[in-house]
């Protein structure tokens, strides 16, 4: 039987779960090929320095769940935002370990952590491509409240030679 523990930590946790961050990056930028420059190691850079900002981010709580030879397998960083309302910002459970209720685990944890700090509500931001998230999600009780849809572009024009 395999076994894990779980750390909870804030901030200081970023460093520690970067490789999986990265993979779950990596793995989105192969599941939507045409938004492939928003998973880059540049935009994760910059957003940890806004989950750092005070003034946007109110409280954070990152769960790192680790086998029990110390090895990360999975995490879940969460966030309350200056508005008062939370997020699960994201939740990534390593290939090899997942379908072991490890997922569902780190949200629940998540979700009761967002509760405890009375916050208005939680939300989370599922690629349409990602149906099992969808199906966790739905089971812990989100539904869908919006589908954001994008056209991508090419400001440049393209010059012709005659």
């Amino acid at each position: 039987m395999l076994e894990f523990h779980t750390i909870i930590g804030g901030i200081d946790l970023l460093p520690v779960i970067r490789p999986l961050r990265e993979q779950l990056y990596s793995d989105l930028a192969k599941a939507m090929p045409g938004f492939a420059s928003e998973f880059t190691q540049q935009r994760m850079d910059k957003y940890d320095a806004v989950l750092a900002d005070g003034n946007r981010t109110k409280a954070m709580q990152v769960l790192l769940t680790q086998s029990a030879y110390g090895i990360p397998v999975a995490y879940c960083l969460s966030i309350i935002k200056s508005d008062g309302n939370a997020e699960i910002d994201s939740l990534f459970v390593d290939e090899k370990y997942r379908r072991l209720g490890i997922a569902a685990e780190l949200t629940r944890r998540a979700i009761e952590w967002m509760q405890s700090h009375g916050t208005g509500h939680i939300s989370v931001r599922v690629l349409p491509v990602n149906a099992t998230a969808k199906a966790l999600y739905s089971k812990l009780g989100f539904v869908a409240r919006s589908l954001i849809m994008r056209l991508e572009y090419s400001n440049q024009i393209e010059e012709t030679s005659s």
